[in-house]
């Protein structure tokens, strides 16, 4: 609460938001999260927000290969002697 608690929160929210929107707006937005769609907004936000999230990580390890792949070819493209072991040392 000391760190991140509403009351030390509460100024910088408070800017950001009044900086971002206009009064006008800020009215709307607090019209529409008072009303039932608003509401429902409220509630299922944190589901929706976590589901997008998998959503967007699954894609993601799907490019995974891709992207080795080319990060493999372009430090062979860059680098010929990358991945080679070294010769050994003469004595």
């Amino acid at each position: 609460d000391q760190a991140i608690g509403w009351k030390k929160l509460k100024p910088d929210m408070v800017k950001l938001y009044t900086t971002t929107f206009t009064e006008s707006e800020l009215k709307d937005l607090v019209a529409f999260y008072q009303s039932p769609l608003g509401k429902k907004v409220l509630e299922k936000m944190p589901q929706v927000t976590q589901q997008s999230a998998q959503l967007t990580q699954r894609k993601l390890e799907s490019a995974v290969p891709v992207v080795n792949k080319l990060l493999a070819d372009m430090t062979k493209e860059l680098d010929p002697n990358a991945g080679k072991a070294a010769a050994p040392a003469k004595k």
